[in-house]
């Protein structure tokens, strides 16, 4: 602490408030005093002085809050030990539900500075959610709070489960659905996000298995922690009402059931009809939208699911409908609130080759999926390199529109991302979700370019090491 004036303090202040006669309980350092306790028991009160002419060029200070009682303790650097200092006070002025903690510099007068270097400074408090809020969690240099559940835990002890993701449904819009037990359904509704309506028609399959096996188009291992249905706009006889859920951690691994029974909405008066089709459903990792008719069941405590285990792929068989013999089943959407795990790893590649802003730019073999549009000089807009517009139309809502690019340059590539820039005009029909898919061509060879090596995919589209491409 340097400072021209023998009484210019700096320290630690524990402060009701700002404002300029707070109550205030401080342990201050002075350049030719010593050590000061200063203290103010009330707003306005007379501050009370307490000296110790000692000085060390190097010195921590502590104080302790416990309840309302306070006291100060300080620790030349060089003793191992905390040596208490001052008046031991019970200070109701001091509020608990809220007060000032934080680093008082003064230079005794206003027209001379005090400088005070501080190396280190740490709040700490029992780190407890029944202890402390998670705002106190968060200001403690002691303590981190869990992502997840906003649980309170000493620093390094927090659960690896914390650090996942929460999410409303770990099986978002653009994950793959195939369904099963049905006749013909109408694919992807069930999980894109509205009210329209996944219907299946079991008229000949009474009695079979009837579900979905869905893969997330994240590709991120999860952990399920239940499973809301939404109701579809009519027909509750064709309610599901019972389920078996599993889930399984590749696709040719066993499947492992993680919850079977009723869903809440079997018994009791028959759920409301969610008559509108097509309304977005905003919903999070703790609450369903309740602006819609739904039922709910949990896996698990969300504020502590250690317990479960993480997946990759989910299977739900509904073994119920509302009337037995009804041949039709329907859902407005399903959701499977729970935890996306790690981001998958990205292959390390000694890449040699060209960087380029796309590496689809000017090509011209561009199938339209889900959809058509006015032909193939239409198609290319999408890729021309300018702000011509490309367009395309959906045969039905249920489509899934997109395009399948063979880039003309004949080369294998990496891509790094996607970029989407606005046409001239109708915001609405921006796309505002996406799913992108690369395929390999058998046969096709692959020359390493940094030492030479030729590649050869296979059929299973595994990649073999083979001769040299020049002779192939």
């Amino acid at each position: 602490f340097e400072a021209q004036q023998q009484w210019a303090k700096g320290g630690i202040m524990f402060r009701n408030s700002l404002s300029e006669s707070s109550s205030h309980y401080s342990m201050l350092l002075t350049p030719g005093n010593g050590l000061a306790q200063h203290y103010r028991t009330c707003q306005g009160c007379s501050t009370v002085h307490h000296g110790h002419y000692f000085y060390d060029s190097s010195v921590w200070f502590r104080i302790v809050k416990e309840g309302n009682v306070l006291r100060s303790f300080y620790k030349p650097s060089h003793i191992p030990y905390w040596t208490p200092f001052g008046a031991v006070l019970s200070m109701n002025s001091i509020s608990s539900n809220g007060y000032y903690v934080g680093i008082a510099v003064n230079g005794h007068k206003n027209s001379q500075v005090g400088s005070l270097e501080v190396s280190n400074i740490q709040l700490s408090r029992t780190c407890s959610s029944e202890a402390i809020t998670q705002l106190q969690c968060d200001q403690a240099s002691n303590c981190e709070s869990g992502q997840v559940s906003g649980n309170c835990y000493n620093k390094g002890e927090v659960p690896t489960w914390e650090a996942t993701e929460p999410v409303s449904s770990v099986v978002a819009v653009g994950s793959t659905v195939t369904s099963f037990g049905c006749e013909n359904t109408s694919s992807n509704n069930e999980i894109d996000g509205t009210t329209n309506k996944m219907f299946c028609d079991r008229t000949n399959l009474l009695g079979e298995p009837t579900g979905l096996v869905i893969t997330p188009y994240h590709q991120r291992m999860s952990t399920a922690l239940g499973l809301r249905v939404y109701a579809s706009n009519n027909c509750p006889h064709c309610d599901p009402v019972s389920y078996i859920f599993e889930g399984r951690t590749i696709p040719t691994s066993d499947w492992v059931q993680i919850s079977q029974g009723d869903l809440p909405w079997k018994t009791g008066s028959t759920p409301s009809r969610n008559s509108v089709e097509g309304l977005a459903i905003s919903s999070s990792y703790t609450s369903a939208d309740d602006s819609f008719a739904f039922t709910e069941v949990s896996f698990g405590d969300p504020s502590d699911p250690s317990d479960l285990s993480e997946y990759y792929q989910y299977k739900v068989t509904w073994t119920a409908t509302r009337h037995p013999t009804q041949l039709a089943l329907q859902v407005g959407e399903i959701e499977i609130p729970g935890l996306l795990g790690e981001l998958p790893l990205m292959p390390t590649l000694e890449f040699a080759g060209d960087y380029v802003a796309s590496v689809t730019q000017g090509s011209s073999h561009i199938k339209i999926v889900g959809g058509y549009s006015s032909g193939l000089s239409n198609n290319r807009y999408a890729l021309d390199g300018n702000t011509n517009k490309f367009f395309m139309n959906q045969e039905t809502l249920n489509d899934v529109p997109g395009m399948s690019i063979s880039p003309s340059h004949g080369s294998m590539s990496v891509v790094t991302g996607l970029r989407i820039y606005a046409a001239n005009n109708n915001p609405n029909a921006d796309p505002v979700k996406y799913r992108i898919a690369g395929r390999n061509m058998s046969g096709a060879n692959v020359n390493f370019r940094i030492n030479g090596s030729c590649w050869r995919i296979n059929d299973s589209m595994r990649i073999n090491p083979t001769a040299d491409c020049d002779s192939l």
